[in-house]
């Protein structure tokens, strides 16, 4: 089985895509049935001028329109293989990863995998800051834990974009989907918009195919200081919400259910929280990030953003 791996990029930092690189590079040398190809999101000066790539077995392509969603639906369009490993410009791959990806496929109901993501900070993260490790993607999966998902309802065991990988064919049908229906973007430009790894998922889920999710593949996430302090968590927070809102009105019409327990919280509860979490902002970051929360989604219940099988 045939495995594409497509690192998509974006004005990256030329010794850390290396870094990435190389660790890559090294599990594909005793192994003929991979590609590696680097997705440039229209960076300014481009991959290729950078140079820090040039004479490794993989090919560049470069795609104009902005946006990680444009820069996946062309790694899509271009891959030979059967299954696509997306990875981030800042995730290093540990040894044996491309390897465990093509066995775990041999499930043939398998249609999405992701992994552990444990971070590698730039600089020492504050301590009230751990508790919102998911907001950036971290998964601190025990090596041992191995879960398989077919239920819709959203939890910390769908597979994060960062390190995923899934079967060509369902990627492929999956854009043609998008272009029928709404279109979940992900990060394009200074935008936090998120989502569409978990709208990948839910299609996954729809064509009769389980999600899965195992420590046994893991990789490191290196986070710059500027992503661990109040403010961008707080931008990263209501951003998320935005997202989560538009996927729920996807896909409570589509399955009639909904995603995100969250959203289906009724709004006195939803009052009674933020104004715990008013009270308390003044002692913490932690309880000002919850206070954002819960702002967000009361606003998105008054404008009724949200899906018609959680409602308000």
């Amino acid at each position: 089985m045939k495995l594409t791996i497509a690192l998509c990029t974006y004005n990256p930092k030329p010794v850390l895509l290396r870094r990435v690189v190389d660790a890559i590079l090294p599990q594909m040398a005793s192994r003929h049935d991979v590609e590696f190809m680097v997705i440039d999101n229209n960076s300014s000066p481009s991959v290729q001028e950078l140079g820090v790539l040039a004479g490794l077995p993989l090919r560049i392509l470069r795609e104009p329109r902005q946006g990680l969603t444009a820069a996946r639906e062309a790694a899509i369009a271009n891959a030979q293989g059967e299954l696509i490993l997306f990875v981030d410009d800042d995730n290093i791959l540990d040894p044996g990863y491309l390897d465990r990806v093509i066995e775990s496929f041999a499930d043939e109901k398998l249609g999405l995998l992701g992994g552990a993501i444990y971070p590698e900070y730039e600089a020492p993260p504050p301590k009230w800051f751990l508790e919102y490790e998911n907001l950036i993607a971290i998964r601190r999966y025990p090596s041992s834990l191995r879960v398989t998902t077919a239920d819709f309802r959203h939890s910390d065991f769908f597979p994060v974009g960062a390190g995923f990988a899934v079967r060509r064919s369902l990627a492929r049908s999956y854009v043609e989907d998008c272009d029928r229906d709404i279109r979940i973007e992900g990060r394009k430009g200074a935008a936090l918009s998120s989502g569409e790894d978990i709208d990948l998922a839910l299609y996954v889920l729809s064509q009769g195919y389980s999600l899965m999710v195992t420590g046994a593949l893991r990789l490191l996430h290196v986070i710059p200081s500027g992503r661990v302090n109040e403010a961008y968590i707080r931008r990263l927070a209501r951003s998320g919400l935005v997202s989560s809102a538009e996927i729920e009105k996807k896909w409570s019409k589509r399955s009639n259910r909904g995603v995100f327990p969250l959203l289906a919280w009724p709004r006195r509860k939803v009052q009674l929280r933020r104004g715990i979490f008013w009270l308390l902002s003044p002692l913490s970051p932690k309880y000002r990030i919850k206070r954002e929360i819960f702002s967000t989604l009361l606003k998105l219940q008054h404008t009724n953003k949200l899906g018609s099988v959680t409602g308000s």
